[in-house]
């Protein structure tokens, strides 16, 4: 098993590729911390994996929320003792013409897929930093693609996030490497 002894959070794990990763993680021997919005949903996935003898938690988050972010990656620390790896998946998207998207609209898939990332990876960050340990995925830009056609534009958007925060993720990860080298 890959991931014997390993912690993940799994944001958006209740259905989909989210339920996929969480599964698959708990199958190669990960601890599953799944976030989601349905809680119900994420709890049918732990059960899933309790079943089969895994160790997964559901804790309810909206990514949009920076508080509830913290609060999902201290649920991982608190009871499991760290955390390894965060899959960054949670996402939406709405296949609205683009001449038709409303402020409404744009800032909910912002906040979402470019916030949510934001607080889960800075949040994330700061523990596995740390603990010296540091993994990182995110699904955003191919996670655009699941429900269906978006436009060139929103592509981009959620390709300049992922690539600007996974920077700055290798950044902190120097960083930590330069202070334990000196």
């Amino acid at each position: 098993m890959r991931l014997e002894g390993k912690i993940a959070i799994v944001t958006g794990g209740a259905q989909g590729m989210g339920r996929a990763i969480a599964l698959r993680y708990a199958q190669e021997g990960a601890t599953v911390v799944i976030g989601d919005l349905r809680q119900a949903d994420a709890q049918k996935v732990v059960d899933e994996i309790t079943d089969s003898n895994g160790k997964a938690i559901a804790v309810a988050v909206d990514v949009r929320n920076q508080q509830q972010d913290q609060a999902l990656i201290d649920s991982a620390v608190n009871q499991f003792g760290g955390l390894d790896i965060l899959v960054n998946n949670a996402g939406v998207g709405k296949i609205i013409p683009f001449l038709e998207t409303t402020e409404q609209d744009w800032n909910f898939m912002f906040d979402v897929n470019c916030k949510g990332l934001l607080w889960c990876s800075q949040a994330a960050a700061q523990v596995m930093i740390k603990q010296g340990r540091p993994s990182w995925s995110d699904r955003a830009t191919r996670g655009c693609y699941m429900r269906g056609r978006f436009s060139r534009i929103e592509r981009i958007r959620l390709h300049y996030a992922a690539v600007h925060q996974r920077r700055w993720w290798q950044l902190a990860k120097l960083i930590t490497h330069v202070r334990k080298s000196a």
